[in-house]
């Protein structure tokens, strides 16, 4: 007999074909052919039942149309002969026993197919011992067919839903999605085996956020996750029941977005990377590399509340800098907003944390240098070529966002997960960018740094 082949032989009933399974379900069916060696002598002796079975390693499980078939033929004729029982009225108690014995076939295992010789009531003499034939043949397929039925009817793992929002493009934001997307697999958590994250990208069209978020919410994902503070606020003004997390965002209480960093309420929670602390640290970094500085712009986009100015004020009037404010909604008005520093005379630029700022680094850097402004960004944005950089890692967040998610899946209220805050800041200095604009950097600032580009 061919390795791969599994058939069940019951006297005058035919052959059942069962589906074609795997070494999980052989172990299964030996199971159940160890734990009842008397009903399984009895067969083979009285009714000639024979079992072969010699699974194929690796083979994968597979149903064959005539399993189908013949389910579709059992279904059918079984039910009609019950029904036509059950109608005659009173009758013997071995057609009882028939009635019973065609119940308990259908009952153990619905769905699969169990061959019986019970279709009519008894009326002869000899009935009695037919009927005793026939429940054994009954439990004989109950028995054997119980392991492919736990095939057949094996449910699908459950695929949680998790939706990502982004203001910005895949092209640009792609490194944030995969630091999700590990952090959940870390977890266990597998795209297309029981996750599905539905992903939608505004392409940094800001007004589409709203809709986008919408469109998020009535798929009633599990959680959302969101990347930056624009995509945040859309999704809180969405909904007020569906878990959201944010991988990053400035400051999550300033922006309203929760009511403290312990206990932030609602349905919001997740990771900030202390956008005001650190680009009031940014000041101070451009003083103490240029002493001479009295003017410092703050490059933000509208679009993203400057919540940091909090923090930066009073910096910049202890080290006796103006702080004046310089707006672009997106790449086009770049060059006019660099344009407008120059007509103004500022001795340098503070880039804002925000994403349209973050996906478009090598743009800024490359304006500061033409316009020959020093610079102080995101870590990304020295290793853009900016002349400076500090802050925390920016994927962390979205890696910290699957432990976020996994909480909530297993029952947490995301309103009693506090917020999380980095604890380890970085420091570089782009020498090259400096010597381009003909400055040089104190060796104690250098020291400090965790990174020099040359």
């Amino acid at each position: 007999m061919p390795a791969g082949k599994h058939t069940l032989h019951l006297d005058e009933t035919g052959t059942v074909l069962p589906p074609r399974i795997g070494q999980q379900h052989a172990a299964q069916l030996q199971h159940v052919e160890r734990g009842l060696p008397g009903l399984r002598r009895r067969l083979r002796r009285e009714f000639r039942v024979s079992l072969l079975f010699e699974p194929a390693a690796g083979l994968a499980p597979r149903r064959n149309e005539l399993f189908l078939m013949r389910q579709r033929e059992y279904r059918r004729t079984h039910s009609r002969s019950l029904a036509q029982t059950e109608r005659s009225g009173p009758i013997s108690g071995a057609a009882n026993l028939r009635v019973s014995t065609l119940r308990a076939a259908r009952s153990v295992q619905d769905g699969v197919f169990i061959e019986s010789a019970v279709t009519t009531a008894a009326r002869s003499p000899g009935d009695a011992m037919k009927d005793r034939r026939a429940f054994l043949r009954a439990v004989a397929g109950a028995v054997v067919a119980a392991p492919f039925a736990a095939f057949a009817q094996q449910p699908s793992p459950i695929l949680r839903r998790i939706g990502f929002l982004s203001s910005e493009s895949a092209s640009n934001e792609a490194q944030r999605l995969g630091a999700l997307q590990a952090g959940l697999r870390d977890l266990g958590y597998i795209e297309g085996k029981n996750i599905a994250i539905e992903v939608r990208w505004a392409e940094g069209k800001y007004e589409r956020l709203p809709a986008l978020a919408s469109e998020l919410v009535s798929l009633k994902p599990g959680a959302i996750v969101a990347s930056g503070t624009k995509a945040s606020l859309a999704l809180k003004n969405a909904t007020r029941t569906i878990p959201i997390v944010f991988g990053s965002t400035a400051d999550p209480v300033a922006l309203g977005l929760v009511t403290s960093l312990a206990r932030p309420g609602g349905n919001i929670t997740g990771s900030t990377f202390l956008a005001s602390e650190v680009s009031a640290k940014r000041l101070e970094l451009l003083k103490e590399a240029l002493p001479r500085i009295t003017q410092v712009a703050f490059l933000v986009n509208p679009a993203d509340p400057p919540t940091a100015l909090q923090a930066m004020e009073p910096v910049a009037k202890a080290l006796k800098l103006e702080l004046p404010l310089f707006e672009a909604r997106g790449p086009s008005e770049f060059d006019s907003t660099f344009a407008a520093m120059a007509q103004r005379r500022v001795d340098a630029v503070v880039v804002q944390l925000d994403t349209l700022f973050i996906v478009n680094a090598r743009a800024i850097a490359d304006l500061a240098l033409k316009h020959r402004l020093p610079s102080a960004g995101s870590v990304a944005f020295a290793e853009a070529g900016g002349m400076m950089g500090s802050g925390a890692d920016s994927l962390e967040g979205y890696r910290r966002a699957a432990a976020y998610v996994d909480k909530i899946f297993k029952g947490a209220n995301p309103g009693d997960l506090p917020i999380e805050r980095p604890t380890k800041f970085q420091m570089v200095i782009n020498l090259k960018t400096a010597k381009a604009l003909g400055l040089a950097i104190p060796q104690s600032l250098l020291l400090r740094a965790d990174e020099v580009i040359r």
